[in-house]
């Protein structure tokens, strides 16, 4: 199976006094970046300065909020020089705290330009930050699918059950463990290569869970492959 996991994308702000970048990234790189400049006046000036800081922060939000309506599942990074990335994160939480609770890392980072996001990009923080959020939200999909294998409602776990389920187009998430590919022959992985196409024709999602966590052996326990379902169907 040639299909790497699907990770979330990823929203980096990199901010510094008067400049912020804002870019998306997807697995196959920098999708995009918005560039936002206002003129902050000098301390010797603190009421303007405020003023124009508080509509620089405004600016930033409007664009962040725009900027996530497409993705249902993101990781926000928020980087930058100094405290002004505090100050903002600040206003984030009050303002956005559905948004705020997607903040896998602030750190440091020498500016606010799209070079800031590189930088954040090549960091071995930022990548740890991402990978230890992204191994909590996959235990937390499992933990769901087990819940549900418990009272016995719209879920299909193995490979016979979730293939009758992705042919009725029930499939909402396909969780397949990493490992589950090595385990099969050539006839099983083009079966379950095929497996992920039905389900993505019929608009669910296909996650490759990685089985370096909790949540990632309890899937291998349940033969490495398991579906939240739209409906309930009975299989078994």
């Amino acid at each position: 199976v040639s299909r790497r996991r699907r990770s979330r994308p990823l929203v980096i702000v990199a901010i510094e006094s008067g400049n912020a970048s804002i870019g998306i990234i997807r697995d196959f790189g920098v999708a995009s970046i918005q560039e936002i400049s206002a003129h902050i006046p000098g301390k010797g000036d603190p009421s303007s300065r405020e003023q124009a800081t508080k509509a620089f922060f405004q600016s930033i939000l409007e664009t962040i909020r725009e900027s996530v309506k497409q993705l249902n599942a993101f990781g926000l990074v928020v980087v930058g020089p100094g405290f002004v990335k505090d100050d903002f994160v600040k206003i984030l939480r009050g303002a956005e705290p559905t948004i705020s609770e997607k903040i896998a890392y602030v750190g440091t980072a020498t500016s606010g330009t799209p070079a800031g996001i590189y930088e954040s990009l090549r960091s071995g923080a930022v990548r740890n930050a991402v990978e230890k959020t992204r191994a909590i939200e996959e235990s937390f999909i499992v933990e769901e699918a087990i819940a549900r294998i418990s009272i016995g409602s719209k879920v299909a776990y193995g490979l016979q059950d979730v293939q009758a389920a992705a042919e009725l187009r029930s499939v909402e998430t396909l969780l397949v463990s990493e490992k589950l590919p090595m385990h099969l022959d050539v006839e099983g992985r083009a079966q379950l290569e095929k497996l992920m196409r039905t389900v993505e024709d019929g608009k669910g999602d296909v996650l490759m869970i990685s089985p370096r966590h909790e949540g990632g052996e309890k899937l291998e326990r349940l033969g490495g492959i398991c579906a939240l379902l739209r409906y309930p169907l009975q299989l078994r």
